[in-house]
């Protein structure tokens, strides 16, 4: 049996993509490295505020290895797949919705990366020193070799 190692590389897209970062694992267990790329957030309920402070990542841990490898796209060795997942944060701090952004064409695939941000926290956004909600897409670069 062929053990899967997996190159993740995630960034967010803004208007153009920016905010590259590079970690790579391997399918063995191991702990999460925290996502390195660079959330451009939006505010639904003061969408022309400016002196909101957006939310602070506590926990952001990229994919674990294990679920990306017992993917279908993983155990063909594909490489260069895209996939992004909107989501908001509610005024607790906790991921309120997720949703696919951009299919990497493979729902399993995709479902590991919408868990993956599910499970994230944060400091809420603040308005005026009042928590508010706050919306961002986090786009994920992955290559299974």
């Amino acid at each position: 049996m062929r053990r899967a190692s997996v190159l993740l590389s995630s960034f967010v897209c803004l208007t153009a993509c920016a905010g590259a970062g590079v970690v790579s694992e391997s399918a063995r267990p191991q702990a999460p490295s925290q996502y390195p790329g660079q959330l451009t957030w939006t505010f639904p309920e003061a969408p022309d505020a400016k002196d909101i402070e957006p939310p602070d990542g506590i926990n952001a841990p990229n994919p674990a290895p294990e679920p990306l490898a017992a993917t279908r796209t993983a155990m063909s060795g594909a490489s260069g797949v895209v996939g992004a997942v909107a989501f908001c944060v509610d005024p607790g701090g906790a991921v309120a919705s997720v949703g696919t952004a951009t299919s990497t064409g493979d729902g399993e695939l995709d479902g590991v990366l919408r868990d993956t941000v599910q499970g994230w926290q944060f400091e809420p956004a603040q308005l005026q020193g009042q928590p508010v909600r706050a919306c961002a897409k986090a786009t994920f670069e992955l290559s299974f070799r």
